[in-house]
Order: C-alpha cells, then structure tokens, then sequence
C-alpha cells in the first residue's frame, strides 16, 4: 500500500489538489492518504481589518473559526478519497506547517510521498517561506508541490 501525506488548508477540495490525488488513486495500487491541514495562531494568521483599521478583539473565536473552516474542507475531502476507494484519515494541526509536517511525520510515517497543496505566489505564505523546499531538506520522500489556480 502506498502513503501520501496530504498537507493544505485553504486549498483542500480545489481543483488542481483533486486532479493529483485522483491520479495517485488511479496508478492502481491501493493507497492511503492522510490530510493534514495546519492552522496557525494568532498572531501568524490574517486577521481581518475592521474598516475603523480596528483589530478585532476576539482572537480566540477567530482561531475557533478558522480550525472550524479546516475541519469541513478536510472532512470533505477525506469523504471524497473514500469514494473513491482510498483509505484516508484527517487531523487539524494547530502551529505552523512545518511544525504540523513534523508531529505527522513522528506519530505515523512513513510515508511514500508528502504532497503540499497551496496558494498561487503572492498570495501563498507557504511560498514566501519556501515551504516545499524546508521540506525536502527535512525528508527522505519525494514531496510534490501544487499551486492553486488563482480564482476569476
């Protein structure tokens, strides 16, 4: 059985993310994926502006928020894999992602292929810190990058 390690948040159930992991699940061996998506804490994550240029006060229920919206993009996502006859889990991990890739990798590599799922660049902060890259230097398995199309 072949591994995947799935690591994305705002990009789960996009298109350009799908059309990989349907190819891996085509190439006829039984596979397994684990989606994994970071959700970082403040002060890492964007915070909205009010348009007083107020801060919101609440970090805590954006964190909530935030780990909510991961959940259901990662719960979609793993129920789509299983529809297509892959075994597939998912964790929400809060820090960031290199710190998420890490704690997944000691509580259940190895794995075959991790692969990253993000923003196109200038939008992406997983690009701006040349995440695929630390990766790589981190890993011993090949990791596979995918850039989402940018919306119309």
């Amino acid at each position: 059985m072949q591994r995947f390690l799935v690591v994305a948040n705002l990009t789960l159930g996009g298109p350009a993310l799908a059309a990989v992991l349907d190819e891996l699940i085509a190439s006829g061996d039984e596979v397994e994926f684990r989606v994994v998506a970071p959700v970082e804490r403040a002060p890492y994550v964007a915070i909205p502006w009010e348009p007083a240029g107020v801060v919101p006060d609440d970090l805590a229920g954006l964190e909530k928020q935030l780990g909510d919206e991961a959940t259901a993009r990662a719960d979609r996502l793993v129920a789509r894999l299983r529809e297509a006859g892959a075994h597939a889990s998912g964790v929400i991990r809060a820090g960031d992602p290199v710190d998420a890739i890490e704690k997944e990798l000691a509580a259940s590599g190895p794995y075959d292929r991790i692969v990253i799922s993000t923003l196109p660049a200038g939008a992406s902060r997983w690009l701006k810190m040349d995440l695929p890259r630390r990766v790589e230097r981190h890993v011993s398995v090949p990791v596979t990058t995918v850039i989402a199309e940018r919306e119309s």
